[in-house]
């Protein structure tokens, strides 16, 4: 598909100069806050890199058919955060680095609801009501290089399917420095996979066969998700290469840096997961997450067990009891409904009751089917969920001994 503007002006770049910067802006203090607020998201609270407590601004006047803007962008060095306001008037075009909390303190103590930003050579002149602060600038090298994703290859897809994929597989990615490669999720072929060793989501977003074959790493996939929560367009542009990628959803953009570790092949542990499966069992999704949040009170803060136990009784048939041990002997217990194929015998397991409710988490008000091997001694089976094509978790079942 041909290539949309991607760039951020980069053609205004060159003039920032401490004794060429200028440019005059005024609006609404929100509509300031907004996009200074969003670019500000990336950058760090202390300054590592050189540059990055800096914000970019750049003021575009109308012209012809376009409207005038105001982009704002911020980064840490990995990932670049850029945001447009439109209903901001441009005076005077041109750009300038600004120190960025230094300005979102000014914006959220303007006196009125409205403001103007005069940028001329080194300084810049805030103004709101009787009120005004002068504010030195860096000089315009000062903010490390963005790449240029106008290179990059794009693929356009519907915002909302991808934004629920991404929110449901990422729930299942590391926090773990040490697991480095599982610190991000894997887009392919119309799906999006996550793992932290101990469970696995994949969440698909297109039954067609996309182009997208990429990395996303855990910090950037959060920023993803609020820029696409923010936006009420249909679709979103993905760019990517080996090293680099962008979203895209109408004039607000992220870029970012892929990891230097692959993501781990993980096609084995689902198929050797769906072969070892002999006994399924069904619940209601909702009905089986609320007695998880009843009885995770009493789970032992140390492990965040609880126990599943599949269960028979002439009374009662066929049911499922969720109940929770701590070390000092507090628990809890809770019976809901099941129905499952192993007939009058009991099975317990043994699961993460975070691992389980964020599972559940990426299903509605419908019945989920759990599928399970038999446990050894050394092995516990992982239990395995499918769910009409559009979504796989598997959790692996903890140690049932933690007590002893």
């Amino acid at each position: 598909m041909p290539a949309r503007l991607l760039t951020t002006d980069s053609e205004l770049i060159p003039e920032i100069l401490p004794t060429d910067s200028r440019l005059f802006v005024s609006g609404e203090v929100a509509d300031f806050l907004d996009i200074i607020s969003r670019a500000l998201r990336v950058v760090p609270a202390k300054e590592s890199i050189p540059g990055t407590a800096h914000v970019l601004l750049e003021a575009k006047p109308r012209k012809g058919g376009t409207h005038s803007h105001l982009r704002a962008t911020g980064t840490d060095g990995s990932i670049t955060v850029s945001s447009v306001g439109q209903d901001i008037e441009v005076t005077r075009e041109g750009a300038a680095l600004i120190p960025g909390q230094k300005f979102l303190t000014i914006l959220k103590m303007a006196p009125k609801d409205t403001i103007s930003i005069n940028v001329v050579g080194n300084q810049a002149l805030l103004r709101s009501g009787k009120a005004q602060w002068r504010v030195q600038l860096a000089p315009g090298d000062s903010l490390p290089s963005i790449p240029d994703i106008s290179v990059l290859d794009q693929v356009e897809i519907q915002r909302l399917p991808f934004l629920r994929a991404l929110k449901s597989a990422v729930l299942a990615a590391s926090h773990l420095p040490a697991r480095a490669s599982l610190m991000q999720v894997h887009v392919f072929k119309g799906a999006i996979t996550a793992m932290d060793g101990n469970r696995l989501h994949r969440a698909h977003f297109s039954t067609s066969d996309d182009a997208l074959n990429m990395s996303i790493p855990l910090s950037t996939c959060l920023e993803v998700i609020k820029l696409l929560e923010s936006s009420s367009e249909e679709h979103v542009l993905i760019g990517s290469s080996r090293k680099t990628m962008a979203f895209l959803v109408d004039t607000d953009y992220i870029v970012s840096s892929a990891l230097v570790t692959d993501f781990p092949e993980v096609e084995p542990i689902l198929v050797r997961a769906g072969m070892q499966a002999r006994y399924e069992f069904t619940v209601d999704a909702q009905e089986l997450k609320s007695a998880v949040q009843h009885v995770r009170v009493n789970a032992d803060p140390d492990y965040s067990a609880i126990f599943l136990t599949l269960e028979h009784s002439t009374r009662d048939g066929q049911f499922l009891s969720v109940r929770s041990l701590d070390q000092q002997g507090n628990s809890a217990y809770e019976q809901i409904d099941v129905t499952w194929d192993g007939g009058q015998d009991t099975r317990e397991l043994c699961v993460n009751h975070r691992n389980l409710t964020d599972l559940l988490d990426c299903f509605g008000d419908e019945p989920v089917s759990f599928k399970v091997g038999e446990d050894f001694q050394s092995v516990k089976s992982p239990l395995l969920v499918e769910s009409d094509s559009r979504f796989t978790g598997l959790l692996q079942q903890m140690r049932s001994d933690y007590l002893t």
